[in-house]
């Protein structure tokens, strides 16, 4: 499948610093594909790379519940997932510490579905997604591709794997968004920021957005990341994307796009709260 407008030997390969995430405690409303919805689940290849890199890590813990401990966050296989579009952010900071946010999430998730506001808003929401999603989507080609490396401007602090649809198809989602925010510019939630954001990258206005990210690993600690480990996650990433550089990862279908409410690791019970199977295209 050869419609990629990027010429993926004018990426990095090596990233040029790594870093800890920096915490978030966030709610979302967001148009996600949850890899595990697709046809014929292709999550094999991905699980594959994600071991190698953890067995090639050294001295940091993993662990598979991202509030439960401090070090390499390993993302189970049924939360492999990248976000299309991004309606709402709740910023819960301010709620309590972040390792009892699990529990944060789950009580504000209960109380905005009780809110009008909120409720209003998600009919809003589900009503122009099934209309457009019904008139102007179908089942796509996509790619996964190289790890993302990050840049001068920003650290990696996650191993995340690129994914490249049919250009046609972000093309689709850009205008969906544009049209919400024309449609919907005037919806406000308390405590949110409402405003549809296409989550495809890159982010230069002056460049037309050709993929997403799909996050299989962060660091999550609140001491910095070894010298030691920031050097071997540099060589690990290099090492990946040269043997991959024009290769393709997994070639796979998207056909299932949900819309979630979910933390920002898909990692919530019961994210999806309306499914949009995909016509064959």
């Amino acid at each position: 499948m050869n419609h990629l407008s990027d010429n993926l030997r004018d990426f990095p390969e090596r990233p040029l610093d790594v870093a800890n995430w920096k915490k978030k405690q966030d709610f979302y409303l967001t148009l996600s594909v949850v890899m595990a919805s697709q046809e014929g689940k292709p999550v094999e290849k991905i699980k594959e790379i994600q071991e190698r890199i953890i067995g090639q890590m050294s001295n940091i813990s993993e662990y598979d519940d991202p509030y439960s401990a401090d070090g390499l966050y390993k993302y189970p296989t049924d939360t492999f997932h990248f976000s299309l579009i991004n309606f709402l952010k709740c910023d819960l900071s301010a709620e309590g510490d972040f390792k009892n946010f699990k529990n944060t999430f789950e009580e504000f998730r209960k109380f905005l579905n009780q809110y009008d506001q909120y409720k209003n808003f998600l009919i809003l929401v589900k009503k122009f997604l099934e209309k457009k999603i019904n008139n102007n989507l179908s089942s796509v080609a996509a790619e996964t591709r190289w790890i993302e490396t990050g840049d001068k401007n920003r650290a990696l602090d996650s191993f995340s794997l690129q994914v490249f649809p049919n250009p046609s198809f972000i093309e689709k989602l850009e205008s969906m968004t544009k049209e919400f925010k024309q449609e919907f510019s005037g919806a406000d939630i308390n405590l949110c920021g409402v405003d549809s954001t296409l989550k495809a990258y890159p982010k230069n206005p002056k460049e037309s957005p050709v993929r997403f990210a799909l996050n299989i690993l962060r660091f999550i600690t609140d001491n910095n990341v070894s010298e030691k480990n920031k050097t071997r996650t540099k060589n690990i990433v290099e090492t990946i994307n040269r043997e991959h550089n024009n290769k393709v990862f997994e070639e796979f279908e998207i056909t299932h796009l949900s819309l979630v409410e979910s933390d920002p690791f898909l990692f919530n019970k019961f994210p999806e709260t309306e499914g949009y199977p995909l016509n064959k295209s």
